[in-house]
């Protein structure tokens, strides 16, 4: 992403991939902090494209915490309260730069948290980084001489390994799966621990989908790790009718799709989307078609959540009773839409279309970042700094790595147009 941005840029991601600990907040570049002149020059940005943004999960008193951490326990209280004014841009290693705003490079549209950031002195970038993911997890895919060795044993295919947090709903999904005795004709199964929490001891955030069904007397057991959703098992994709894709948001107003919807797709399979409303919208708008109405596909457009996922068991009920004949030609007819987007996926075209969106964005960015650049922080510092004498080695000081003509040059620099 560093060279597809063709711009100087300081990179900040979540390391290991998928954390959202602040601690694991680092430069994705190098372990070295940039030369101060470069680090005050030069525009940052936050990678937080794997997972769903959550800005209320970071308090003001955890970033302070961090922040102290990472000043080596010099920073004073004045100074704490500034880093945690900017969110988490004040536990990265450069939150003091001629820039008065930082670049958040994320995966999520329609969405409010994105515009909690932008508030908070952000500018979004959207990139759907899971497409290229996707492409490079699930690549041998489009060579697999198994995945066109078809032998449907089931109608459905449905991954379920983790409930917890913002899939919650899935508990609610296995249950329907139950009581309509549909799991006879799905391959699945079900993990009845996730995050050290039975699921029967799970506190629901949406009591809607709270259940009462014994989920372990009718699915049998998910022993997989969380690792399993960057590989592809080609055996169920050769056995399997259709994925009903349990993506990571469900009960959301936001559009997040990772690496969930793309591995059917990728493995040349005709999928449900058991996701946010819209979701089929979104695929369509990056050229990939979807099954209506061979496949009743209003459930997309409808707002209730738990009306939402009974439509689908409707649909999935429908299939299910079909007899053998209309089945064949139900294959037959989502298999061609299945292979168009197949050949989509793994073409230069859509790979190209997610990668020029990302640099149309970023540079739109870098433009709204260029008419910010007044060292507003910076000055804020220099403000406490006058008023507590033993700041002054965090504001105009001259120590090792930042020279009087640094100093100057940033001064220069911010006074200049852009």
């Amino acid at each position: 992403m560093h060279d597809l941005s063709n711009h100087a840029i300081i990179i900040y991601g979540f390391k290991p991939y998928g954390s959202k600990k602040l601690s694991d907040l680092k430069f994705l570049q190098t372990d070295t902090i940039p030369p101060w002149f470069y680090g005050q020059t030069t525009p940052a940005i936050i990678f937080h494209d794997q997972e769903p943004l959550q800005f209320d999960l970071y308090s003001e008193d955890s970033i302070a915490a961090l922040a102290f951490e990472r000043f080596n326990q010099q920073a004073h209280p004045e100074m704490l309260a500034q880093l945690s004014q900017m969110h988490i841009r004040g536990v990265t290693w450069t939150p003091y730069s001629g820039y008065d705003l930082m670049m958040l490079c994320h995966s999520e549209k329609n969405s409010p948290e994105v515009e909690k950031y932008q508030a908070a002195g952000f500018v979004p970038v959207y990139y759907w980084s899971h497409a290229l993911i996707a492409r490079d997890w699930f690549r041998f895919a489009e060579h697999d001489p198994i995945l066109d060795n078809k032998n449907i044993t089931k109608d459905f295919l449905i991954y379920n390994r983790a409930w917890s947090g913002t899939r919650e709903y899935r508990l609610k999904f296995a249950e329907l799966l139950c009581v309509n005795e549909l799991e006879t004709y799905c391959k699945t199964s079900f993990n009845p621990v996730d995050s050290d929490i039975h699921y029967q001891d799970h506190k629901y955030q949406n009591v809607n989908f709270k259940i009462s069904t014994a989920l372990e007397s009718c699915l049998s057991l998910n022993t997989h790790s969380s690792a399993a959703s960057a590989d592809y098992n080609h055996d169920d994709y050769a056995s399997a009718g259709i994925e009903v894709v349990l993506e990571t948001l469900f009960d959301d107003q936001r559009n997040h799709l990772t690496e969930k919807i793309l591995r059917p797709i990728a493995c040349g399979v005709p999928f449900i989307t058991v996701a946010t409303p819209g979701t089929l919208v979104y695929l369509k708008n990056y050229g990939f078609k979807t099954f209506s109405p061979i496949i009743n596909e209003d459930y997309d457009q409808e707002l209730d959540s738990l009306k939402r996922m009974q439509m689908i068991i409707e649909e999935m009920n429908r299939i299910a009773k079909l007899d053998r004949a209309d089945k064949t030609l139900l294959w037959e007819k989502l298999y061609e839409i299945a292979d168009y987007n197949k050949k989509w996926f793994f073409s230069s075209s859509f790979h190209d279309m997610v990668v020029e969106e990302y640099q149309h964005n970023f540079h739109e960015a870098i433009d709204t970042m260029n008419q910010h650049r007044t060292g507003m922080w910076y000055k804020r510092l220099g403000e406490i700094a006058s008023l507590n004498p033993k700041m002054g080695k965090y504001y105009n000081n001259v120590k090792p790595g930042r020279t009087q003509q640094d100093i100057d040059n940033f001064y220069k620099w911010i006074n200049q147009n852009p």
